[in-house]
């Protein structure tokens, strides 16, 4: 059985997780250390829901 932290995530997905728009996923590529998607294809990208969740746990602490 996969842990749920191990699904893939579309930009979408994780932008409505994160409460942003995609572009913002975007810009936090290039600017934030956001995780780089898994590109399955010319336009698929995906992201595991794990490097997302430890990306905002990572800075719920440096932030603190």
């Amino acid at each position: 059985m996969n842990h749920p932290s191990n699904q893939l995530l579309k930009i979408t997905e994780v932008a409505k997780l994160l409460t942003v728009l995609p572009r913002t996923i975007r810009r936090w590529m290039k600017t934030e250390g956001f995780p780089k998607p898994i590109e399955f294809s010319g336009k698929a990208h995906r992201w595991w829901l794990e490097d997302v969740e430890n990306w905002v746990n990572d800075r719920k602490f440096s932030d603190e």
